[in-house]
């Protein structure tokens, strides 16, 4: 990377002095008299800075559309997470149930089944 930029501007600089030849440039009411190279290294200096603008735009725009997609996916992972502990939950009533386990308020008693870690989300 170094060396393309090393090389570029060499050319820059030769082409500044091959042409010296004075040249009139006409702004608004303006007229500027100077050497050739001078308006068409500005010119190359206002392209790269173009350049380098629409490309800081547009990897802030990914960066911002990539966060959100990092973020809708680890909501909806949650959201998996969660019905995934809930079907569980289902399943071990049911077992419950069908082991004829039945607590005081007429909901299987799935205490003594689940483990004391899943136990504390409820």
């Amino acid at each position: 990377m170094i060396v393309i930029f090393v090389l570029i501007l060499m050319l820059v600089v030769i082409f500044a002095v091959q042409n010296t030849a004075p040249v009139t440039m006409h702004f608004l009411a303006m007229d500027f008299h100077l050497p050739m190279a001078i308006p068409m290294v500005m010119m190359l200096l206002l392209g790269l800075i173009l350049g380098l603008l629409y490309y800081l735009v547009r990897d802030f725009s990914a960066r911002r559309q990539s966060k959100k997609a990092v973020q809708e996916a680890e909501a909806r992972a949650n959201k998996a997470e969660m019905e995934r502990k809930l079907i569980e939950r289902q399943m071990a009533e049911n077992e419950a149930m069908r082991r004829g386990r039945v607590g005081a308020d007429g909901r299987a008693d799935i205490e003594a089944e689940t483990p004391a870690e899943e136990r504390d989300d409820r």
